[in-house]
């Protein structure tokens, strides 16, 4: 039976015409062959792992390190490290990473997701459908 579960993406995929299809240890990546109206975005369909769900366990304890883990904020790179590509300047300096203090505290809620009923999270919503439905248009 899990076999039968995952090939549905690839049934999906076969109806709406994508181009390319490759399997990478249990993750389905599907590729679509059209592009978007922009020239600088291409779509891409990847789904999610297809693996048995786990048991969900309900403790206070694992609740609190969760609470914790997402409050600590810390950088995917070690202080000091150089960014290379990231000079905006033609002939500039690369940026050095800095310590995870010297940052601005706003500098860490840029890629929260906004509240539900937020003018971001309706605009974002709005957007997403007018070029969800611009895709589906025939060109």
């Amino acid at each position: 039976m899990p076999f039968i579960e995952s090939m549905a993406p690839l049934s999906r995929a076969i109806t709406r015409g994508i181009s390319q299809f490759s399997c990478y240890s249990n993750t389905l990546v599907l590729r679509s062959s059209r592009n978007s109206s922009s020239s600088l975005v291409k779509r891409s369909y990847v789904s999610s792992r297809v693996s048995p769900k786990k048991p969900q366990h309900n403790s206070d304890a694992t609740s609190s390190a969760q609470k914790v883990a997402n409050k600590t904020h810390t950088s995917s790179v070690l202080p000091g490290t150089i960014l290379k590509g990231l000079c905006i300047k033609a002939g500039g300096v690369d940026p050095v990473a800095r310590e995870d203090h010297e940052y601005p505290e706003w500098l860490w809620s840029l890629l929260d997701e906004p509240a539900p009923n937020s003018k971001t999270a309706r605009s974002h919503a709005r957007k997403s459908a007018i070029r969800a439905a611009n895709f589906l248009t025939k060109k």
